[in-house]
């Protein structure tokens, strides 16, 4: 089973663009609507609050999001979701993604510029760890091909828009 390669940041400039303005404005788009999600999620109708919760955020991921950086098509790797998951032989190639968000943090102790990382999702400190809820102040991050999971201060990470090989 050979899976796809994520690319470095050696590729050609116009593979790899800034996309942290559509990064905010999703992050804020979760702090203003959390209010109303956590009123639905109270409803008895849903039994199962993680599903519904990952069906929320990866339908407002698509909108917000996805659709707003692939005009022309191509998908973004699903949101919360380790990207060689996705790109398995099992999984069909019409349903893996042309793209996945790169995070760098230019001019921090974590020199990831250079490294493969990838975004998994936005999140709260915890003192135990980190959680789905606002403020969504951390970027939950990956070092592609591994479970490594890395969690930076969101104003400290840039976000890219990265083709997948």
């Amino acid at each position: 089973m050979q899976e796809q390669s994520i690319p470095s940041t050696s590729e050609p400039a116009a593979t790899i663009r800034d996309i942290s303005a559509h990064i905010v404005a999703f992050r804020e788009f979760l702090n203003a609507s959390w209010s109303c999600f956590g009123a639905l999620r109270t409803q008895s109708i849903w039994e199962d609050t993680h599903t519904l919760l990952r069906k929320f955020l990866q339908a407002n991921w698509s909108v917000l999001v996805e659709s707003q950086l692939l005009v022309d098509g191509g998908r973004l790797a699903p949101y919360y979701t380790f990207l060689h998951q996705t790109l398995r032989e099992s999984v069909p190639v019409e349903d893996r993604p042309t793209h996945y968000v790169k995070c760098e943090m230019p001019g921090s102790r974590y020199d990831l510029i250079d490294r493969q990382v990838a975004l998994l999702g936005l999140v709260s400190r915890l003192d135990t760890g980190s959680g789905v809820y606002p403020p969504f102040d951390h970027v939950e991050m990956y070092a592609v091909g591994t479970s490594k999971v890395l969690l930076a201060p969101f104003n400290m990470v840039r976000f890219r828009l990265a083709e997948v090989c």
